[in-house]
Order: structure tokens, then C-alpha cells, then sequence
């Protein structure tokens, strides 16, 4: 696993936490929606490596990178995460890496438009 320290977490890239809503519209139809709760996280994006997206591939879970956080920003089922250069990336694991509390990692999926 990739070790990063806090130092490079700062600043390196800012995402939104986005979350997917259902609400009514007037004629009491659902509507899909989008819901921001966090803005501007700092974060670094790192891309998996090949050998990591075999072995994840293996297992029939579609990996394209991890992304490293200061802080938890306690995410749900179903959240995405918006890079501020237009990627989006759909959340599929998380976890505090290394169990300290500093770092916390959320492996994801970028999706294409």
C-alpha cells in the first residue's frame, strides 16, 4: 500500500462529497437529484497501479484509483466524490488507513460521462 504522508495531502487536489437524492417534483413525480455535503476536501488522487487493478480485477471489483484524506469525511452507500477538473469518481470502499486516525483512504471507480 502506497504511503502518504500528511504534508501531501494538503492542497494536492479538492473534491466534493456529492450525494444521490430522490425528492418530489410539483406533480408529486420522484426526481433524481444531487446533493453536495462536503465542499472543497482536500485530498490527493492517486491512480492504482496495474498489478492492483489485476488483483482487484481478479476478484471482479473495478478499481482506477485511491483517494487520501486528512480528516473523515464519513461518506455513504452510493456517494461519488467530483474532482474539481471535471472527474468523477464513484465510492466503493473507505477506510482510516492504518487505524490512526490521520489518513483516511476511499477506493473508487472514476466514471465516464
Amino acid at each position: 500500500m502506497l504511503l502518504v504522508s500528511l504534508q501531501s495531502l494538503l492542497g494536492t487536489s479538492t473534491v466534493n462529497l456529492v450525494r444521490p437524492t430522490k425528492r418530489l417534483d410539483s406533480s408529486a413525480g420522484p426526481v433524481n437529484s444531487d446533493t453536495t455535503v462536503l465542499y472543497n476536501i482536500p485530498c490527493t488522487i492517486q491512480p492504482l497501479s496495474s498489478k492492483e487493478k489485476l488483483a482487484f480485477a481478479q476478484r471482479q471489483i473495478f478499481l482506477t484509483h485511491r483517494i487520501y484524506f486528512n480528516r473523515d469525511i464519513a461518506p455513504q452507500r452510493q456517494d461519488r466524490l467530483d474532482a474539481k477538473d471535471g472527474r468523477q469518481f464513484q465510492i466503493l470502499g473507505y477506510f482510516n488507513l492504518a487505524g490512526r486516525s490521520r489518513v483516511w483512504a476511499a477506493e473508487v471507480r472514476e466514471q465516464t460521462p
